[in-house]
């Protein structure tokens, strides 16, 4: 992707070429117009979004993004003693995600206003991302993408009941190393790229 591509201005510029209304594309996406408007004024849109429309206009927007998501696990876990529970809970929990956004930003020499301006944010918005430990998802995908830097692998585990967990796993050798511990089952395992909140 090059720094003046705009993703969301191609996809109505695609849209047109090929005789597809905005009308057609919300009631696929199942959006309102008003939502679609908002997508072509968006430089870099959700992964998520930019494969759905990719699939309804046959035209790869993915090759224009900066960077896309490595693919990861949802896994549903049961684990049986307290000593493995305590280092899965521990996995990364240390790691201040804002702080690791700004620095990163800060080494590469990159404008806030640039960032602020990347998201459709103020500046004000972005010191205030930076200032959490865990952002939410979609907040961290995005800044992931603009600064090719994969940010979701530190997302903390979430406890769904007393000694089961839901955790979000891009590292391989954690997946092995869950795989190979007896303490550990893995009810169930999912993989898929990214989830977004819609609009």
């Amino acid at each position: 992707m090059t720094p003046d591509t705009h993703i969301g201005k191609l996809m109505r510029d695609i849209a047109k070429k090929r005789n597809v209304s905005t009308k057609y594309l919300a009631e696929k996406l199942g959006y309102t117009l008003d939502n679609i408007y908002k997508i072509f004024k968006r430089r870099l849109p959700d992964y998520e979004l930019v494969m759905r429309i990719s699939n309804i206009l046959d035209y790869d927007f993915a090759s224009h993004l900066p960077f896309v998501p490595v693919a990861h696990r949802q896994l549903i876990i049961q684990i049986a003693d307290n000593d493995t529970k305590n280092q899965l809970l521990n996995y990364n929990a240390n790691v201040h995600i804002g702080t690791l956004m700004h620095k990163i930003i800060k080494e590469r020499n990159i404008p806030i206003g640039l960032i602020a301006d990347q998201l459709g944010y103020t500046k004000r918005n972005i010191y205030k991302i930076f200032e959490r430990c865990k952002p939410d998802y979609d907040i961290v995908l995005r800044i992931s993408a603009l600064l090719e830097y994969d940010f979701t692998i530190y997302l903390q585990l979430q406890t769904i009941q007393y000694n089961q967990f839901i955790i979000l796993v891009a590292d391989d050798e954690l997946l092995e190393k869950l795989r190979n511990n007896s303490a550990v089952e893995i009810i169930k395992a999912i993989d898929f790229n990214t989830i977004v909140k819609q609009l």
